[in-house]
């Protein structure tokens, strides 16, 4: 064979041997760098799945978990308003009924709900703690292990082994996942893998899970605390729908006995002034003027001797006793109309305060329905809890302040 084909004498020989100087040189220098991608590998992913993951949900929760909380809140305020406002119905409507016991009810459910959201809250305040604190500690040891990878010089194939690739090319980008997990490398002290890394590597992983178990929690929490508030918050209107319709009822009974009571009234004294036209009748003229015959009834002789024909006839005393009958009847007639009188006022009374009632019942039930609509912030129900009066009437304006400036 012709010698010129020889790879040494076309220059083969050192071109391979040039490019062999060149890949050992080229895998030294890159040795560092793939014992840093290393590390951050294994540490800077939990890192990450810690930061972009469990963070961002907690955090998510927790706005949804403080937004609940707020409308408990918000359901303690209108519920204070509500009793305050049923506060000032008339002292007959404010014995105990139902509604009130539902409102106290509600209360009581309300500040257990606002309990179990605080401690969710506080709960995950500390778990949020804990993860922020395992993210610096994570970042600490990867930072760490990457400068004393810095010092350390492994063979190629360990290096990338333990960085989960297969070549040394683009280390910069982010490594393909593999099918297969790799394994765990036991801790060594000497290696990138320490004891404090596998302490640290340990702890975030119990944190992640007992993130994933307060996520579910809270969860859970959030969705029940919204269907109980909702549930008891249509029972206590259903309630003061139903004390409206019974005090609506019983104002429209009350109504109708008024009228039946003014009738009675009206034909009492219209049959108590007949007696006194009749009594009048009965009792005669009132002057002397008034009699047809001018003979006299009170001579001496007549009361004398009693001799006269008009002292001796029975219908006089007849008239006497049916006079004072009569006169005993009209004091009984007055009576009675007087002790009706007095019925119609505590009756027309218990009408107006019926209905006074029916109006701030009423009242109670539109406050609720427009306040726990969802755009009514916490602020503006607490704007109700300020001292007012509804049955007092708005200060006058005064001229000077009438006037704008």
């Amino acid at each position: 064979m012709d010698a010129s084909w020889r790879p040494e004498a076309r220059g083969w020989g050192e071109g391979e041997k040039g490019r062999g100087t060149r890949g050992n040189r080229v895998e030294r220098e890159f040795s560092r760098a793939t014992q840093g991608t290393a590390a951050a590998t294994t540490y800077g992913a939990e890192s990450k799945g810690i930061r972009e993951v469990r963070l961002r949900l907690l955090q998510r929760q927790r706005e949804a978990t403080d937004r609940r909380l707020s409308d408990v809140r918000k359901g303690l305020l209108i519920n204070g308003q509500s009793v305050k406002l049923r506060g000032y119905r008339p002292e007959p409507e404010k014995v105990p009924d139902k509604a009130d016991s539902m409102l106290t009810w509600e209360k009581e459910e309300l500040r257990s709900m606002k309990r179990k959201m605080e401690k969710d809250m506080e709960k995950s305040e500390t778990l949020l703690k804990s993860l922020a604190s395992c993210r610096d500690t994570l970042g600490f040891y990867c930072k760490e292990r990457l400068q004393a990878v810095e010092l350390m010089n492994q063979p190629l194939d360990k290096v990338l082994e333990q960085a989960g690739r297969h070549s040394w090319v683009d280390l910069s980008r982010i490594p393909t996942p593999r099918t297969q997990g790799q394994k765990t490398p036991p801790p060594d002290p000497v290696g990138t893998y320490t004891p404090e890394c596998s302490v640290a590597l340990n702890e975030a992983k119990r944190l992640l899970m007992e993130s994933k178990e307060t996520l579910a929690e809270m969860a859970r929490n959030e969705s029940d605390v919204r269907e109980q508030q909702q549930q008891i918050s249509d029972r206590v209107c259903a309630t003061l729908v139903q004390k409206i319709q019974e005090t609506l009822e019983l104002k429209e009974r009350m109504n109708m006995s008024l009228g039946l009571m003014r009738g009675t009234i009206h034909r009492c004294t219209k049959f108590n002034q007949e007696m006194y036209v009749t009594r009048g009748l009965i009792k005669g003229p009132l002057s002397e003027s008034h009699l047809e015959t001018r003979e006299k009834l009170n001579r001496p002789l007549v009361r004398v001797y009693q001799r006269h024909v008009g002292t001796q006839l029975p219908e006089a005393s007849r008239l006497a006793q049916g006079t004072d009958q009569l006169q005993r009847h009209i004091l009984h007639v007055e009576k009675n109309l007087k002790e009706l009188l007095a019925a119609r006022d505590k009756l027309s009374w218990s009408h107006n305060c019926k209905k006074i009632g029916h109006e701030v019942d009423h009242s109670v039930v539109r406050l609720r329905h427009r306040q726990r609509h969802p755009h009514v912030c916490y602020q503006e129900a607490q704007l109700l809890v300020e001292d007012w009066d509804p049955r007092a009437h708005p200060p006058a304006r005064s001229k000077a302040s009438a006037v704008p400036k």
